[in-house]
């Protein structure tokens, strides 16, 4: 589990770590406001003027110019006290109007903050989200992938036989005694086989020998005529050892190098072209034991096939 979703925790992993120094590096902080104080005197106590300003103290004056004058004086003093603290109203009003709107810009520092992380935990989850649905549709094309085989049609090898041929005509040629082979292939799907041909190469080789590169020819379309059910086997046309060669092999002095193919398709491919097909080989050596004395004597004839390498299908 944990190896199969290694991309995903290492992108989250990714994702949380950058998300996280992004958070410490804009990290809200509260301003720090300018606090302010000032006197509020009690209206009946403080007198802009001074105490000189007092009723009593103007009322003790004898001079009556002196405290007309005096009068005048205060009244002036206590009109720049009220300017001064209109004045000082006002500056307190937009001095807490600041205020509120560096609470208020605090307050979105912390908004966007919050947003950035989310972006970025909203990120993380698109990526998950996304790996989740590659690995799905993998999943889905192996399931298809698994499904379309084991329903496929699949032609494998299911025997060579051998025949003794006398008095006969081989590629119009008469022949008096000769050796022939054949190659029967299965279709061990689960559907039927169309386009169906088979081919077949051999070589005589000396005893001791290794076993010779063998090349089978490509079909044409017009060969592509065979349909083979599921259970149901075809065919390939004779190898016939005939002459000296048959001589040599009846010995046991030489050996049959023999490699077939079969070519087809199945009922859910359409290939366009001829190397498209499905196709599966098979190799295999024929010898004769020798030690018989009769041409085809069915106790006495001792041959042998044997598989050479691994059978390799498309």
């Amino acid at each position: 589990m944990l190896g199969s979703n290694r991309n995903l925790i290492v992108t989250i992993g990714l994702v949380a770590l950058v998300a996280t120094i992004i958070a410490i590096a804009t990290w809200p902080t509260e301003p720090t406001l300018q606090r302010y104080s000032y006197d509020r005197p009690d209206a009946k106590e403080y007198n802009a003027g001074g105490s000189q300003c007092e009723p009593a103290a103007l009322a003790s004056i004898r001079d009556q110019v002196v405290r007309l004058r005096t009068a005048d004086a205060c009244r002036e003093k206590a009109e720049e006290d009220r300017h001064d603290r209109n004045d000082l109203v006002q500056q307190t009003r937009a001095a807490d109007a600041a205020a509120a709107q560096a609470i208020a810009a605090n307050e979105g520092l912390w908004m966007g903050w919050f947003q950035t992380i989310g972006g970025f935990i909203t990120l993380a989850a698109a990526i998950a989200a996304a790996i989740y649905a590659r690995d799905a549709a993998k999943h889905t094309e192996q399931a298809n992938v698994i499904a379309k085989s084991a329903h496929r049609a699949w032609m494998a090898p299911s025997g060579v036989n051998k025949a003794f041929l006398t008095n006969c005509t081989i590629n119009d040629v008469p022949v008096d005694k000769s050796y022939g082979f054949t190659v029967d292939w299965l279709n061990s799907g689960g559907s039927p086989a169309v386009s169906v041909a088979t081919a077949i190469s051999y070589r005589i080789c000396p005893n001791g020998s290794a076993f010779p590169p063998l090349s089978v020819r490509l079909p044409v379309w017009e060969e592509l005529t065979a349909i083979v059910a599921p259970g149901q086997s075809i065919r390939t046309h004779m190898a016939a050892l005939t002459g000296p060669e048959a001589v040599l092999f009846r010995a046991g002095k030489v050996f049959v190098a023999m490699k077939s193919r079969a070519y087809y398709a199945d009922v859910h491919s359409a290939p366009a072209k001829i190397e498209d097909l499905h196709f599966t080989d098979n190799a295999f050596t024929i010898r004769h034991n020798g030690g018989v004395d009769d041409f085809g004597g069915a106790e006495g004839e001792s041959i042998t096939v044997n598989t050479v390498g691994r059978c390799i299908a498309t």
